[in-house]
């Protein structure tokens, strides 16, 4: 449970009787990212709200289920293709390398869609719209993501080793390497038809492919 007092933007005092910050609605989750992001509110009302959101550092449903027009990714990311999958995580380590609207509307873009098949045209178009996106919408949805991201790396341990904790460089991950891969040929046609594929087929596939030669 949190409790903010100070209003400010608030109709009411702030009370969210919940366990975890993964059983907060979309709009609980916007509003504590609100209230982090103002210089209204306290360092003790701020700090009680990022140690809510502390535990748990990882979980299976993305909490942001739209933004505007777009929707997010569906729970467990069941009908993410690898494709989508491989997009995010590009434009996600785009955006932590370089903080800019630019990246941000492409980030954004890739997440959510206009609930049809993803398609790499189309991401351009609405990153164009999503590029102003509300700070506190873009904060809630980059937590969610690295939320999600850990219980995907959880479950397949053999495709996201752990990263040793050193200085070096951080490498965008290349997932056209394993589509590639997983294509029985090296035609469009036959990248395309994975790239469409259930990210979770692939990575299982992976995982247990890497599992194996392990033993």
């Amino acid at each position: 449970m949190i409790s903010i007092h100070k209003r400010r933007f608030l109709r009411k005092p702030l009370i969210i009787e919940r366990e975890n910050w993964t059983q907060c609605t979309q709009q609980e989750i916007i509003l504590l990212f609100k209230i982090l992001n103002s210089n209204w509110y306290s360092n003790d009302g701020r700090s009680l709200i990022r140690e809510f959101l502390s535990e748990p550092t990882s979980t299976e449903i993305f909490l942001m289920q739209n933004v505007r027009k777009y929707v997010g990714p569906d729970k467990e990311l069941r009908s993410m293709t690898i494709g989508q999958w491989a997009y995010i995580e590009r434009m996600m380590f785009n955006l932590s390398q370089d903080y800019n609207r630019e990246n941000i509307g492409r980030f954004m873009a890739s997440i959510y869609t206009d609930g049809k098949q993803f398609i790499p045209e189309s991401i351009n178009r609405r990153a164009s719209e999503l590029r102003n996106t509300p700070k506190a919408v873009i904060d809630a949805t980059i937590f969610c993501w690295n939320a999600v991201r850990s219980w995907v790396y959880s479950i397949y341990p053999y495709v996201f080793l752990k990263q040793p904790a050193d200085n070096a460089t951080p490498q965008a991950p290349d997932y056209i390497k394993i589509i590639r891969g997983f294509a029985n040929g090296n035609s469009d046609s036959d990248v395309e038809k994975i790239f469409h594929s259930r990210m979770h087929n692939i990575l299982g596939a992976l995982n247990d492919d890497l599992k194996n030669r392990k033993k």
